[in-house]
């Protein structure tokens, strides 16, 4: 296709974009922003694909939800297959319980449908858990369930590949810098401005997390409010012989893949998009917290590594006031239907698993191809019902 395409994102649904666009024709595509921002919420994720949990059992992102995470293992062998680039998956997790409070808890939100979407759930002793992931869990682990529809990945090494596909494409131009606003010009495009250039562009995609929500006040948007959710994540490299799992308790969950270990936990609601210095001040409580509950959960003699060796990363999930993504067009002109860009945001906790079917969407959008009947649940996802 020749018209060019600007997304602005090198966060994970930036990037699965500029796959997408290439994979489907498109060359020439602009990828702007910079990679590895404090902010970026697709470097604290866990790489976790779980349809686990009450809170997200409603249609439409519950529906959403499910077909990301069924297309979720083709990804990302087709996007190793693309880069020559290993992507390490494995499937099937766990959620302990270390009481019978607990135990009820999970059982009652599985057999009251709340689970929906899940097959063959399986209930299992510590040792039989241990025997099932490989990986001994301490005593005070009374038994978990089991999914093994489940999913978990190397985080870094998807982002790796994707960023490499974006770099080493000679169909894609890559500017690493912020974009600070987007105008439409008098042929039907967008100048775009970043610090330090100016793009003319026929179409843009926007998919810059926390940072969408100032480039489109800046650009004169109709205003979406949105506020921001920071996650931290604690990763920390392991021996080459060490055990691949992963297991859930509470609010926490621990993954070990590729010889990295990964432990998150629930999330800290900011007063904004971006955490003042007195909010960034108290979420190290947090990291504090995910310390404590990870010698809690597992095997002490599993982790040989000092305290020191952890890296703690941070990252902002923008969430929408109903809790749904954003994600379709939005017009300079809403009567007219004039001046449209493609918005991505607002995926809170479900980045990872909605990237592949976002990324799809968003391109048959550009194609103006007859929306399939996979894509239909979009409709409810659209930027115009604010």
């Amino acid at each position: 296709m020749k018209q060019r395409v600007l997304v602005i994102g090198r966060g994970i649904i930036g990037l699965a974009v500029v796959h997408r666009l290439v994979k489907s024709g498109f060359r020439n595509v602009v990828l702007c922003g910079a990679r590895n921002q404090d902010s970026f919420a697709s470097n604290a994720a866990m790489g976790l694909s779980t349809v686990r949990g009450s809170r997200i059992s409603r249609a439409p992102i519950f529906e959403a939800k499910l077909m990301g995470h069924a297309r979720l293992g083709r990804w990302l062998k087709e996007i190793s297959e693309d880069t020559s680039i290993l992507i390490p998956f494995h499937f099937g997790t766990s959620e302990g319980f270390s009481s019978k409070a607990e135990f009820q808890k999970i059982s009652k939100r599985i057999y009251h449908n709340e689970f929906r979407g899940l097959s063959n759930i399986n209930l299992h002793s510590n040792e039989e858990l241990s025997d099932k992931l490989g990986h001994r869990f301490p005593p005070d682990i009374c038994g978990g369930f089991y999914y093994p529809d489940d999913i978990y990945f190397d985080v870094d090494a998807l982002l790796n590949a994707l960023d490499f596909f974006a770099k080493k494409s000679s169909f894609v131009e890559n500017i690493e810098e912020n974009v600070e606003k987007i105008t439409p010009d008098e042929k039907g495009g967008f100048v775009v401005f970043t610090e330090t250039k100016t793009i003319r562009t026929d179409e843009v995609i926007l998919a810059a997390g926390p940072g969408s929500a100032d480039i489109l006040n800046k650009s004169k948007f109709s205003s979406i409010r949105m506020k921001g959710v920071l996650g931290h994540t604690l990763k920390s490299e392991l021996g080459p012989c060490s055990e691949s799992f992963a297991f859930m308790k509470g609010t926490h969950a621990v993954v070990s893949v590729a010889n990295q270990l990964s432990v998150g936990s629930s999330s800290l609601k900011l007063s904004g998009l971006l955490p003042s210095p007195e909010e960034l001040g108290s979420s190290q409580l947090l990291v504090e917290d995910i310390k404590k509950h990870l010698f809690e959960s597992i095997d002490p003699e599993f982790v040989k590594v000092s305290k020191k060796s952890w890296n703690a990363k941070w990252g902002v999930r923008v969430i929408s006031t109903d809790r749904l993504p954003i994600i379709g067009p939005i017009y300079f002109d809403q009567e007219a239907r004039e001046g449209r860009i493609l918005l991505a945001t607002a995926m809170h906790k479900t980045g990872y698993q909605l990237a592949n079917i976002t990324a799809s969407f968003l391109v048959s959008q550009l194609l103006q191809s007859e929306m399939c009947k996979d894509f239909r649940l979009f409709q409810s996802f659209a930027p115009s019902r604010f």
